[in-house]
């Protein structure tokens, strides 16, 4: 946590019978609980006309606000809007809507009813949009794109052009469980659905871990930096109103659009995925300057390299640098600091919030600490709050330890340290290649903007290491290969590279690997004897491809 000082209204807080400095409540469901609903109504209280989230169009030519009052009684109205179209504790509300304030009214409305709230990116194809309709059941469906048959249906019109015929009075306080129900490709691309069994609000314990992970504090400035549909952006974005703060909302991600959000709002706050960081830093436009008003930038989603990590710990400083490491179905937990990473470089923390780690080889022995296998954890509070719908839940193998299929090692000090996804392990010439670790090296490279590294099938080889580039100007392979083997043994250097205009990312910074090693094994099964820079047409598919998105 910050030190205490610089933590707005810390003098009021020792004062007052609770942590969250907004509730000033008699006890509710739990000693320190209260609901969403409640949460946001005390606030609305303190900061009636004060400015609650700021929506920037995806192109920024529109940007529209909504103060605290705002989103109480609009929120209450679209709550009783909802409850005569039947929604109750018993239901699910998909939300296929982009990062706006209808979006945040809506899980509102749906939380007021005791409903589950599910964001869906409002991108989605027809058909992924059925598949998590069958998976979820919903009950209504809120969408400004495609309606499935047979699922009731309101656009953000039809919404905003009921509410005035609602009361704004806040309806009566229910508890939502489960709270939000999240879609996930995962690294196999096939749809999930995650529901998430905890109410929807705020106890002093959660404020405060939240406060520990992330470094925020009451009422800071902060941007979101993903969609909502996405776990990491839609927590923060959540976790940040109940802490009162000024929530601006983008719905563009590239890095240039961010840089200059952080800069224009004078950004205190952010969650951000490492790929995000790493572009940022590497804009022609880059100045240091604009990034002064950062007190604490949180990153999660993916491995950090050392390198991007001391890069950003000199420009806004060690102890102004957070970083969480879990993931959707949030088995366990870690976090760090700066200043603590800095006497553990490479380590993503120890277990956080009462989480335990085991690391365990193929036949599930315990390994000694230096040692990389799989990283099992048990949940924090001691109790797993997520479950599966639609498929098979993770094993527990035995006193909570369960296993999404990471690699990793711990230290002697109990400090975690990510390798890679088990899936994402290439075996080539029977070595073992992390993909994230040839991926981080070239990454450093000034020359190239983006990669990724997967395994192709090879008669000689088994899986032969390929490299899909995004570069700033023309390279040899001369030149890429020798640039690798300054930091890595030669059988790790990519032996095929291919060159494309953009890597197929989603907003999150994430793209889908197996799908994509997927395409380049399609394109290059042909080829005999591949090597060094190869042209199969993945340029060109990938253009097609962006270009039937947009």
């Amino acid at each position: 946590m910050k030190d205490e000082k610089s933590i707005p209204g810390v003098e009021d807080i020792k004062k007052l019978k609770h942590f969250n400095i907004y509730n000033k409540n008699d006890v509710q469901f739990e000693p320190t609980f209260v609901s969403t609903g409640r949460q946001i109504e005390s606030i609305a209280r303190v900061k009636m006309h004060q400015t609650a989230i700021i929506e920037i169009a995806q192109d920024d030519s529109q940007v529209k606000t909504a103060t605290w009052m705002d989103l109480y009684r609009k929120s209450n109205q679209l709550s009783w809007l909802l409850k005569d179209e039947g929604i109750s504790k018993t239901s699910t509300v998909m939300v296929c809507l982009p990062n706006t304030i209808t979006h945040v009214l809506a899980a509102y409305g749906t939380w007021k009813n005791g409903a589950c709230y599910m964001p869906v990116a409002p991108r989605s194809t027809e058909g992924e949009i059925l598949d998590f309709a069958q998976l979820a059941k919903p009950d209504l469906i809120i969408t400004d794109g495609f309606q499935p048959e047979g699922y009731k249906c309101l656009t953000s019109e039809d919404i905003l052009a009921r509410l005035d015929g609602y009361s704004d009075k806040m309806p009566p306080d229910v508890l939502a469980v489960p709270f939000r129900a999240q879609t996930t490709g995962g690294s196999t691309g096939k749809p999930k659905l995650i529901r998430f069994n905890r109410a929807s609000g705020e106890s002093d314990e959660s404020l405060m871990a939240w406060f520990h992970m992330t470094g925020q504090f009451f009422g800071c400035r902060q941007l979101i930096c993903g969609p909502m549909f996405h776990a990491a952006p839609c927590s923060a974005t959540f976790s940040g109103l109940n802490c009162g703060n000024l929530v601006v909302m983008p719905n563009s991600f590239k890095p240039a659009s961010l840089a200059k959000y952080i800069k224009e709002y004078e950004i205190e706050c952010l969650q951000i995925v490492p790929t995000l960081m790493q572009r940022m830093l590497k804009l022609d436009s880059f100045d240091p300057q604009d990034f002064k008003s950062i007190k604490a930038l949180c990153h999660t989603g993916g491995y950090c390299s050392k390198e991007l990590k001391r890069a950003w710990i000199d420009l806004i400083g060690a102890k102004n640098v957070y970083e969480m490491y879990s993931m959707s179905e949030m088995i366990g937990m870690t976090a760090i600091r700066g200043d603590e990473w800095l006497k553990h470089e490479g380590s993503v923390g120890r277990a956080f919030g009462g989480s335990k780690i085991a690391i365990r080889d193929e036949n599930g022995n315990d390994l000694p600490a230096g040692q990389v296998g799989e990283i099992f954890m048990t949940p924090s509070g001691g109790y797993l709050e997520t479950e599966y719908v639609g498929r098979e839940q993770l094993t527990d193998v035995g006193d909570g330890f369960r296993s999404v299929g990471d690699m990793g090692y711990v230290d002697e000090g109990g400090y975690l340290y990510f390798s890679d996804r088990r899936s994402d392990m290439i075996v080539t010439g029977g070595e073992n290649v992390f993909a994230v670790e040839v991926e981080n090296v070239f990454m450093q490279n000034p020359d190239i903007s983006d990669i990724v590294v997967v395994g192709i099938p090879d008669p000689e080889w088994g899986r032969r290491i390929h490299a899909v580039v995004e570069a700033k100007r023309e390279m040899t392979y001369d030149e890429f290969r020798r640039y690798g083997w300054k930091f890595l043994v030669p059988f790790k250097v990519p032996k095929t590279v291919e060159f494309v205009d953009a890597l197929p990312r989603k907003d999150s910074g994430k793209l889908n690997r197996l799908q994509l090693a997927e395409q380049c094994e399609l394109l290059q099964k042909d080829l005999v004897k591949p090597f060094g820079i190869i042209d199969t047409g993945l340029r060109q598919k990938l253009r097609e491809q962006s270009n039937n998105q947009n």
